[in-house]
C-alpha cells in the first residue's frame, strides 16, 4: 500500500511538473535566414506546444517580437511570405507613396560623397548599404498597439519578451526589456554596414549578434524556464571548408563578419532545432518560401522529441482567446500630435505643412502619406519614426528625430561606351533647410561627343497648395563627327555639330501623390552646324543655323519606374503642350549653295507619351510604350538644319547619338513591345520591337530647299536584343541594334552606366 502510495505521489508530482513547465523560446540572428523562424513557430503553434517566453536576436528579434505583440503563426508567416518585408528590407516605397513631385531629373551619378561645411571640412561615405525608412515606419506602425497595451513593459506583452543588441564603443551587449517594441527590434537588427545605427535610451546600437547571436544565457537569466527550445539559423561553423558554397557565402560575410557565433552547446539538456538553409543566403528574402520551409519541417521531424520533452499542452482555441483577450482593447491608430525634434522652429514648421499638422485627429493613411513626402527627400531619409501614446489624448503621436545638415554633396558619375559616346559627370549639390527647402545643384558633363553644364536652384514652398519654384541653366554640346561606329557602314560620316543653351523658370505643384503639373516659361538658343553634302573636307566650312526666341510649355508629368534606363517595373507617363516663338539667322557655308537668311518663326508642339512595364512570370516580364507628337515646327532655311532641329523618337540607349532621318518627324506616332527574360532580379535578356509612323515627311525640293510632305503609308521599325545588368552604378548592357534607316541599319553597343542626355530647348 506504501509502495503504491508512492508511486501515485510520484507520478503526480512528474504529471504537474510537466503541466507547469515554462517554455522558453530563443532564436538566433541570420538575416534573411532568419525567417525559418516563423516556420518553427507555425510547426509548435499546430502541435499545441506552449511558447510562455520569447528571447531573441537580430531577425530572430523581429519574428519572435511579432509573436510578442500577439501576431499568430499565421500571420507571421503572412507577412515573411509577402512582399511586404521585401521591400521594407530594400528601403522600397510602395507605389501608394511614391511622392513623385521631389523627385530630381535623372543623371549618369554613380556615387556621391559628403562634405560637411563645418570648421573640419570633413569628407564621408555613405557606408550603409540599405535605405531603412519603410522598415522603421513598418515596425513602428504594427507594433505600437502592442507597446502601447504593455505600458512600454516587455513582461506585460502577449508573451513576455527580451531582445539582445551591442554597444559598440565600450563593446558590451544589451539587453532590451521595456520601452517602444519597435525601437528595440530596429536596434537589434542593426546589422554593421547594412542599416544606420539608431538611438536607444541614448545610445547608438548595433546588431545584437556582434556579441550574442544565440542568447541562451539570457532566456535563462531572465525568465528561469524549466524547458528551453533553440531554433539557429545561423551557424558560422563548418566541419570541412565549403567548397561548394563558398563563392557564394564569400558575398555575404560582410554582413556577419563580425557576428557571435551561434553555440549549440549551450542549450545541453533543452531542445535545439538547426533548420537545414544550405544553399540559402543571409540575404535571400526573395526565397522566404523555401526558408520558412525549412523552418517548419525542422521543427516537424523533432515534433515527437519535443513532445516528449514537453508535457505541457496549450489548445488553439486557448492561444486565441487569450491572443484576443490582449487585443481586445486596442486603440486604433489616430494621431493627435505629430512632433519633430532636431530642427529649430522654421524648419519644423516646413515639415508640419507637410505632416498637414493642424491640431486635430489625422487618421494613419494621412499620416503615413505626410511621413514619405518628407523621406521621398534624400536630405530626410536620417529621419526616424516613433509612435507612442498621446501625451494630452487617448489616441497617439509621432515623433519624427532628425537632424539638419550642411553638406555640399560631390556627384561623380559617366557612361562608358565601345563608342566615341562615353563622358564623365563630376557635380555638386548644397540644400538648406528653412521655412523654404532650397536645393542648389551644379554638374559638368565632359566627354567626346557629348559635353555639358547645368545649374539650378529649387525652392520648395510648403503652402495650402504646395509649390517650387526652379530657374535652370542647361548647355549642352553635341558633336556627332565620326561619333557613330555603326557596323557594315561605308558611308561617309555623320557631320553635325549642335549647341544648345536654354535658361527655363519652372513652376511646379504636385496633383496627388504620383503626379506633377509644371510651367516653364524660358529662353532658348541653338546654333547647329553640318555639312550640306556627305563628303567635306578638312578646308569646308560648315553651314550654321541659329535660333533664339522664347517658349512656355506645360507638363503633366507621372513615373515610378524602377530604373532611368532599361525598367523592368513601374509606369512613366507625360503630356504636354508648349509655344515658341524665336528669330532664325542661317550662314551657308562653303558646301551649300543657298544664301544667307533671316527669319521670325512660331509654333506649336504638343506631345504625349505612356510606358509601362509588368513581370507576368519568375522568368517573364513584358512592357510597351506609345508616343504621340505634333507639332508645327516651321520650315528653315536649311534641309538639314530643318531635319536635325526637329522632333525625333528615340526607341533605344544610342538613338539620341545618331542622325536617324527615318527617324525624325514633327508629327508622328511610335511605340514599342519589349519582352524581358529574367536570370536574376538584376540580370536579364532583353528584346525589343518599335515602330514608327510619320504623319509628315521633311524632303528635299529641286531648289534644295526643304518642304513637308503628308505620309500616309511609310512605317519605319527598329529592333534591339541584348542583356542587361543594373549594378550598383548603373546598368551594364550589351545590344545589337537594327535601325530601318539607310544611313544607320546595324550596330552594337555596350557600356557602362547611364547613357543620358540633359533636356534639349525643345524637348
Amino acid at each position: 500500500m506504501r509502495k503504491r502510495l508512492t508511486l501515485l505521489l510520484s507520478m503526480s508530482f512528474i504529471y504537474c511538473c510537466s503541466f507547469s513547465q515554462k517554455v522558453a523560446l530563443v532564436l538566433s540572428g541570420g538575416g534573411a535566414k532568419g525567417l525559418a523562424h516563423a516556420g518553427v513557430i507555425k510547426a509548435l503553434e499546430e502541435n499545441n506546444i506552449p511558447i510562455d517566453y520569447i528571447v531573441g536576436t537580430s531577425m530572430g528579434s523581429i519574428v519572435g517580437g511579432f509573436y510578442a505583440a500577439g501576431y499568430s503563426a499565421d500571420q507571421i508567416m503572412e507577412i515573411a511570405l509577402s512582399q511586404d518585408i521585401q521591400d521594407w528590407v530594400k528601403g522600397v516605397i510602395r507605389d501608394d507613396y511614391n511622392y513623385y513631385y521631389t523627385q530630381k531629373d535623372p543623371d549618369s551619378r554613380w556615387m556621391s560623397v559628403e562634405l560637411s561645411l563645418d570648421s573640419s571640412f570633413t569628407a564621408s561615405f555613405n557606408a550603409n548599404i540599405a535605405e531603412d525608412h519603410a522598415l522603421n515606419f513598418a515596425l513602428a506602425e504594427h507594433l505600437a498597439q502592442a507597446s502601447r497595451k504593455s505600458v512600454y513593459n516587455f513582461d506585460s506583452l502577449f508573451v513576455p519578451f527580451r531582445a539582445t543588441a551591442a554597444e559598440v564603443f565600450t563593446q558590451q551587449a544589451v539587453l532590451l526589456k521595456d520601452g517602444n517594441l519597435s525601437d528595440a527590434l530596429r536596434a537589434s537588427m542593426t546589422v554593421p554596414f547594412f542599416f544606420r545605427p539608431i538611438k536607444f535610451d541614448g545610445k547608438y546600437l548595433f546588431d545584437g549578434g556582434i556579441y550574442n547571436n544565440f542568447p541562451v544565457d539570457i532566456a535563462i537569466e531572465e525568465f528561469k524556464p524549466d524547458i528551453i527550445i533553440g531554433v539557429n539559423v545561423a551557424s558560422k561553423v563548418y566541419k570541412e571548408y565549403p567548397t561548394k558554397e563558398a563563392d557564394h557565402l564569400v558575398n555575404e560575410q560582410l554582413l556577419f563578419l563580425m557576428l557571435d557565433k551561434s553555440d549549440p552547446t549551450r542549450l545541453e539538456g533543452n531542445i535545439y532545432i538547426e533548420p537545414n538553409l544550405e544553399g540559402l543566403s543571409s540575404t535571400d528574402f526573395a526565397r522566404a518560401k523555401s526558408i520558412t520551409d525549412s523552418g517548419y519541417v525542422a521543427a516537424m521531424r523533432q515534433m515527437e522529441f519535443i513532445k516528449s520533452k514537453i508535457g505541457r499542452r496549450v489548445g488553439e482555441e486557448e492561444v486565441t482567446a487569450a491572443r484576443s483577450l490582449f487585443q481586445s482593447d486596442f486603440v486604433p491608430l489616430d494621431f493627435s500630435e505629430v512632433d519633430v525634434e532636431g530642427f529649430n522652429s522654421r524648419q519644423t514648421k516646413y515639415l508640419d505643412n507637410l505632416l498637414e499638422k493642424k491640431n486635430k485627429i489625422v487618421e494613419l493613411e494621412k499620416i503615413k502619406s505626410g511621413y514619405y513626402k518628407i523621406v521621398s527627400e534624400d536630405y530626410f531619409r536620417s529621419m526616424y519614426p516613433q509612435i507612442t501614446k498621446s501625451e494630452t489624448s487617448e489616441n497617439y503621436k509621432l515623433k519624427l528625430t532628425g537632424s539638419p545638415y550642411r553638406k555640399v554633396k560631390m556627384v561623380l558619375g559617366g557612361t562608358m561606351t565601345s563608342r566615341s559616346t562615353s563622358n564623365l559627370l563630376v557635380g555638386a549639390q548644397y540644400k538648406r533647410l528653412g521655412q523654404v527647402f532650397t536645393h542648389f545643384d551644379g554638374a559638368v558633363n565632359a566627354g567626346r561627343f557629348y559635353q555639358s553644364a547645368k545649374a539650378s536652384a529649387r525652392l520648395y514652398f510648403p503652402t495650402y497648395i504646395p509649390f517650387y519654384l526652379e530657374p535652370k541653366y542647361v548647355f549642352n554640346k553635341w558633336d556627332f563627327i565620326n561619333s557613330t561606329e555603326i557596323l557594315l557602314k561605308d558611308k561617309a560620316p555623320t557631320i553635325v555639330n549642335q549647341v544648345d543653351r536654354n535658361f527655363t523658370f519652372n513652376v511646379s505643384t504636385p496633383l496627388g501623390t504620383h503626379h506633377k503639373l509644371t510651367f516653364s516659361p524660358g529662353l532658348f538658343y541653338t546654333r547647329d552646324n553640318f555639312a550640306a553634302i556627305p563628303e567635306v573636307n578638312t578646308s569646308d566650312v560648315l553651314d550654321e543655323l541659329r535660333l533664339k526666341g522664347f517658349a512656355a510649355k506645360i507638363k503633366v508629368s507621372q513615373s515610378n519606374l524602377n530604373f532611368y534606363q532599361y525598367p523592368t517595373k513601374g509606369e512613366a507617363f507625360e503630356a504636354s503642350v508648349g509655344g515658341y516663338h524665336g528669330s532664325e539667322k542661317y550662314f551657308p557655308g562653303s558646301t551649300s549653295e543657298l544664301a544667307y537668311r533671316e527669319a521670325s518663326h512660331s509654333w506649336l508642339t504638343a506631345k504625349v507619351s505612356y510606358e509601362k512595364y509588368n513581370r507576368l512570370l519568375n522568368w517573364y516580364g513584358i512592357g510597351y510604350q506609345i508616343v504621340g507628337h505634333f507639332s508645327t515646327f516651321p520650315l528653315l532655311s536649311s534641309y538639314r538644319g530643318t531635319q536635325i532641329a526637329g522632333g525625333g523618337y528615340y526607341p533605344f540607349q544610342d538613338s539620341r547619338t545618331l542622325i536617324l532621318e527615318n527617324f525624325r518627324s514633327n508629327k508622328f506616332a511610335a511605340g514599342g513591345l519589349k519582352q524581358m527574360f529574367f536570370v536574376r532580379d538584376n540580370l536579364h535578356f532583353r528584346m525589343e520591337g518599335h515602330f514608327f509612323a510619320p504623319l509628315q515627311l521633311l524632303e528635299k525640293s529641286p531648289d534644295e530647299m526643304p518642304v513637308y510632305q503628308q505620309n500616309t503609308k511609310k512605317i519605319f521599325f527598329a529592333a534591339s536584343a541584348g542583356v542587361v545588368f543594373q549594378s550598383p552604378i548603373g546598368p551594364i548592357a550589351f545590344a545589337a541594334n537594327y535601325y530601318d534607316d539607310e544611313e544607320q541599319k546595324w550596330g552594337v553597343l555596350f557600356h557602362l552606366g547611364y547613357l543620358l542626355f540633359n533636356q534639349r530647348a525643345f524637348d
